[in-house]
């Protein structure tokens, strides 16, 4: 795709500015979401926010520090993306804590960071798409949805003049229909955590499928990512099937 945006005579990362994109989105979303919140209550969700967003950058930056330092002569060109996953964990590590220390519901502030995650996961995967890092494997010739990306990408270095499979739109979608679905769910939520659940639910069964198609530079049966929604699927599963048993 395109890793810069050319607006006038200046130049900007893709990759960047939907990530910035997708974290204002996120905030925004959240500020929408807490407007029915008592104040004080509100000041501690932004609050968790504030904490858990830096965590949440080193969790993500994390892998891609790991491949630098691992692979000297790296196969897309330096210029990978941010993990989610990781990040996902590091600011749910420091979640638990934080909300102790504020004394805020962890189960209510995970509610309404799931919907600010989605939109942001959404604007993520648009920036990966663009960048063309976190790539497919090459498709065939008549695949209908097939992408050509710029030799200036990590796509495009690895594979030229190579048509892949656009995994980073397949998770952008996914994203989005999640985003959607907490949506419509956050006004008749059934327990106060289920549109968290949902989130790693869905989000862990979609990855799962869309990983089959993802370029991997050693292929294994089933990819860290893969085995990672495993453990997430059937952790937010027993977490869903305890807190519905527990509010009947």
């Amino acid at each position: 795709m395109y890793p810069h945006l050319f607006i006038g005579t200046a130049v900007f990362s893709s990759y960047w500015v939907f990530i910035t994109i997708g974290i204002l989105s996120g905030f925004a979303v959240l500020i929408f979401n807490t407007s029915g919140v008592l104040k004080n209550e509100r000041k501690k969700l932004f609050l968790l926010a504030l904490i858990i967003f830096i965590p949440f950058i080193i969790g993500a930056a994390l892998p891609k520090l790991i491949e630098i330092l691992a692979l000297k002569n790296n196969t897309c060109n330096g210029k990978t993306g941010f993990s989610l996953w990781p990040g996902i964990i590091f600011a749910t590590a420091a979640a638990f804590p934080a909300c102790r220390l504020i004394k805020l519901n962890v189960w209510l502030a995970a509610d309404l960071f799931a919907i600010s995650i989605a939109i942001g996961g959404f604007f993520a995967k648009l920036g990966c798409f663009f960048n063309g890092c976190c790539f497919g494997k090459v498709c065939p010739e008549n695949y209908s949805l097939g992408t050509f990306f710029s030799i200036y990408s990590p796509a495009g270095y690895t594979f030229p003049d190579k048509m892949l499979y656009p995994v980073q739109f397949f998770s952008a979608i996914s994203w989005l229909f999640i985003f959607i679905l907490l949506i419509l769910r956050n006004k008749k939520k059934y327990f106060t955590g289920e549109l968290i659940l949902l989130m790693a639910l869905f989000y862990s069964i979609t990855n799962f499928i869309i990983e089959y198609y993802r370029y991997h530079l050693i292929e294994h049966f089933l990819s860290q990512s893969q085995l990672f929604s495993i453990t997430v699927f059937f952790s937010a599963l027993f977490l869903y099937y305890y807190k519905v048993k527990n509010t009947r």
